[in-house]
């Protein structure tokens, strides 16, 4: 009888072996599956990188783009002289990789400035002339 048991208890132990056999196999191809998609996606990655344009058009067909205007209003706003405002575009695309063809004038600077406090006043006048009024 205690034969039968041990026959008994050796098959348990086998049944045992070959699962963790089998999950080991699954876990070596879920391995192998990690590692073939980390090399896709930093190959990927690579690519993108490469591909980034390095030239950045301030103008488009001789006007200066939405882009362009709302950089040089952010850094006359922070406190950049509107004189170099255009030399900064150019040197901190040189620092990032993007060379920038032309320099913005500091009377380009002065206009979109003005259009953006313009366009300002036009929206809030606007917006008071929609709204209800509280008062009588």
């Amino acid at each position: 009888m205690k034969l039968f048991g041990a026959f008994k208890h050796e098959s348990t132990l086998e049944a045992a072996c070959k699962d963790l056999q089998q999950e080991r196999t699954i876990f070596w191809k879920r391995c192998c599956r990690l590692e073939s998609a980390l090399k896709a996606l930093k190959k990927r990655a690579n690519d993108k990188a490469k591909m980034r344009p390095t030239l950045f058009k301030m103008t488009y067909k001789g006007v200066y783009t939405v882009q362009a205007c709302s950089l040089a209003r952010m850094m006359v706003t922070t406190g950049t002289a509107e004189a170099k405002v255009g030399g900064a575009l150019q040197e901190i695309g040189r620092i990032l990789g993007i060379k920038i063809k032309w320099k913005m004038s500091k009377r380009t600077v002065q206009r979109t400035v003005l259009e953006s406090g313009v366009a300002a006043d036009i929206q809030l006048a606007y917006e008071m002339a929609k709204a209800e009024s509280k008062s009588k």
